[in-house]
Order: structure tokens, then sequence, then C-alpha cells
């Protein structure tokens, strides 16, 4: 009888385990208004426990963006607000049944669109990484999307449209993507520290590599 309620126990722990980590599918980022939904991959991780979410590895173990704590909740729509892929403050909004997540820089201009899907066999943690010494995009203090510290683009007016530096990769037109690992370490050159083997230097799909967009 014992062993019994103990097998009921950890099979209930498990399933409020699953149930509270969810994966989210990255579909399109905004910024500045404008929306690009192609070349868009990747996902992340978030663990819900009572009113705190934070993004996660598929495990549950934060990877460092620090938490987010929800602030209002109606029929329609929860925030969360606090620390995130895109620095501090940013704000998660999900919908009514959390299927979808729109991750929002501080003032807005920057948006990441989710939505909650079977997360990949093959993806063991939060595709998108901050770099906690980066700054935040947009008006917000403390860290900032994972990129390599480089110069950032200027800004080139033209007759009609006028070109500004990428807030999503910081103007490198490169974005540092964590891939699933045996845990080793490596050297990368362009950061100049050790870090995991899954660190991956690509092109970010909101400026094409070229750094800024135009508008």
């Amino acid at each position: 009888m014992r062993i019994l309620l103990l097998f009921i126990m950890i099979a209930v722990g498990f399933v409020s385990h699953a149930e509270n980590l969810c994966y989210y599918r990255l579909v399109s980022i905004t910024q500045n208004g404008t929306t690009k939904t192609d070349n868009i991959s990747g996902g992340q991780f978030v663990k819900f426990i009572g009113d705190i979410c934070y993004e996660c590895d598929n495990s549950g173990v934060g990877v460092g963006h620090g938490t987010l704590k929800k602030t209002s909740s109606d029929s329609q729509q929860t925030t969360y607000k606090g620390g995130s892929y895109l620095g501090y403050p940013s704000f998660f909004r999900f919908n009514s049944d959390k299927s979808e997540l729109k991750m929002t820089n501080s003032d807005g201009s920057v948006v990441y669109t989710f939505r909650k899907a079977t997360a990949p066999t093959s993806q063991a943690t939060s595709s998108l990484i901050r770099d906690p010494n980066a700054p935040a995009v947009g008006n917000g203090n403390g860290g900032g999307v994972y990129v390599p510290a480089t110069p950032a683009t200027t800004t080139t007016p033209s007759s009609t449209r006028s070109q500004h530096k990428c807030t999503v990769c910081n103007g490198t037109g490169q974005v540092i993507r964590l891939h699933p690992s045996s845990g080793q370490k490596k050297w990368c050159g362009q950061c100049n520290q050790q870090v995991p083997t899954g660190h991956r230097h690509e092109m970010c799909s909101y400026c094409y590599g070229k750094g800024y967009v135009e508008y």
C-alpha cells in the first residue's frame, strides 16, 4: 500500500511539473512597428511557479535571465514583469489560455511573439540566451540581448527611408544562440571567453545580417 501511495505521489509530482513547464516556439519579431516572420527559428522554455515565471531549460532550471512576477490578469491577458532575454524590465504577456506569449522590451519597441508548442526532442534549453553584461534592448536597465560587443552601425539617412541600428543584434548582424550540447566548454574568439560547445554566432534573422533596418 505504501509503495502504491509513493508511486501515485511521484506520478502526480511529475504531471504537475510537466503542466508548469511549457515550450513556446518563436513565430515573429516586431521592431518599431515592422514585423518579420521569415527565417525565424527556436523557442523558449518557460517555467511557472505561483505568480512567478522564468525562462529555463527543458528540466526547469533557469538560464540566468531572472524571474518575472505577475502584475495583472483579466479574462483576456495575463502580464508578468521582470528579467528576460530582452533585459530588465521587460514584459511577458500571455493570452487567456497561455497559448501565445508576447515578450516585450521596456518601451514596447521590440516584441517577440511565441506560440505554445511541443518542444523539439533535440532542444535541451531555451534558444535565446542573454548576456548579463550587455545593455538592455530599448530603454530598460540591466542585461540585454546576448550579442558580441562590437561597434554599432550608425544611421544613414536616404531620400525616403533611413537606416536604423538593429536593436535585436545591437548592430552587429549576428546573435548568439545556444544549441544542445554535451555540457563541455570551448573557447570563442569573438567573445574572448570560454563558452558551452553549443554556443554559435548566427546571422540575425531580423536584419538579415546587415546590422540595420530601414523604415
